[in-house]
């Protein structure tokens, strides 16, 4: 156990927004909205402030992921939660806003009036919703979800894995953890325009399907069958070379989806995304000294990616059942209880 057990609050308030108490490294309790729903989570936090009056626990220390980039989003917080469509890959103003997250976000003198006015807002809401806050810490978007995956998996030490969409620059990152001292290391980091969730997102939405129907996909792709020329296309647009993930959006033509059946693209694109995704864990497993692995962020709700993993190692990885950014309020407490928020 780590030594410091001080009650931290978890607020997460984009998608999948949540509310969550950690103490050490044991989790207290965890309210996570539907995936869809974004936004402050006005219930989920009536609902902590609930919980916090029944144990007696008065001001709070809390913390939240998303360093960079969050400050309109929470200060028009309204707004936010009403807009469809705001991660849509097709959107303009979701790619826009896709690379001010994570770009203008991230200029250091930007950076610090970014994160006061996220911290303000945030403290405000919390205040409203009956939590009294006295210092609320900002964390990494792949810090909270590599730490969620651990601390609540059943391993002493390990290598953990997260891959998503985007956040803080990084669509995913390797990190090794101990469950006394937190995270010890971060391996690497996948730029944000390498991001095999993004591109998958992407498919998803020119094969007809609603922005985070990626599970459609997936379905649809066990209908399909081999098709060499789409394979071959797919190999082009995304590799795993030299420990780094390469994305090549240029090379998806759209002539893909006039010439060949949906099925068959939705098969290729499972198979070439699960194949570059084994091909990553494997380099980066062998090259760590632990015999367990973690994984963390949405790409690993994949079922085809699972399958893998539990063929591969069995007993020694750990997906925890909610590994999408509703785990992120848990995250960010556990990282900030057990490591200090550094």
């Amino acid at each position: 156990m780590p030594a410091k057990a001080e009650n931290i609050l978890g607020i997460w308030d984009g998608h999948g927004r949540g509310t969550a108490l950690v103490s050490g490294d044991r989790l207290v309790f965890s309210f996570c909205g539907s995936g869809s729903e974004r936004g402050f989570p006005e219930e989920e936090a009536k609902k902590a402030a609930a919980s916090l009056k029944e144990m007696n626990i008065g001001r709070v220390t809390a913390a939240s992921a998303g360093i960079s980039g969050r400050a309109p989003v929470r200060i028009f917080d309204g707004l936010y939660g009403k807009v469809k469509g705001a991660s849509d890959p097709l959107k303009p103003s979701a790619r826009f806003y896709r690379h001010y997250e994570n770009v203008a976000g991230k200029i250091p003198v930007f950076n610090r009036l970014e994160s006061a006015a996220g911290r303000y807002f945030l403290k405000k809401r919390l205040l409203k919703s009956g939590i009294e806050v006295k210092d609320l810490v900002l964390t990494d978007h792949h810090t909270a979800h590599s730490a969620a995956s651990f601390f609540k998996s059943p391993f002493e030490e390990s290598l953990v894995i997260t891959m998503d969409g985007y956040g803080d620059g990084s669509s995913g990152m390797v990190s090794q953890w101990k469950r006394e001292r937190g995270l010890i290391n971060v391996v690497t980091k996948f730029s944000y325009v390498n991001s095999l969730a993004y591109l998958f997102g992407l498919f998803t939405r020119m094969l007809g399907f609603d922005e985070g129907e990626e599970n459609a996909v997936e379905k649809l792709a066990g209908s399909g069958s081999f098709d060499k020329k789409l394979s071959d296309s797919t190999s082009k647009i995304m590799a795993f070379r030299n420990g780094e993930i390469v994305i090549q959006s240029a090379r998806m033509r759209p002539e893909i989806f006039k010439k060949h059946e949906k099925t068959d693209i939705a098969y290729a694109l499972q198979e070439r995304l699960a194949e570059v995704v084994r091909e990553m864990v494997l380099f980066f497993f062998k090259r760590n000294p632990c015999d367990t692995i973690c994984f963390g962020g949405g790409l690993f709700m994949n079922r085809g990616i699972r399958r893998f993993l539990k063929e591969c190692f069995d007993e020694r990885f750990f997906v925890p059942d909610v590994c999408g950014d509703g785990s992120l309020a848990e995250g960010a407490a556990f990282h900030v209880s057990v490591n200090n928020g550094i």
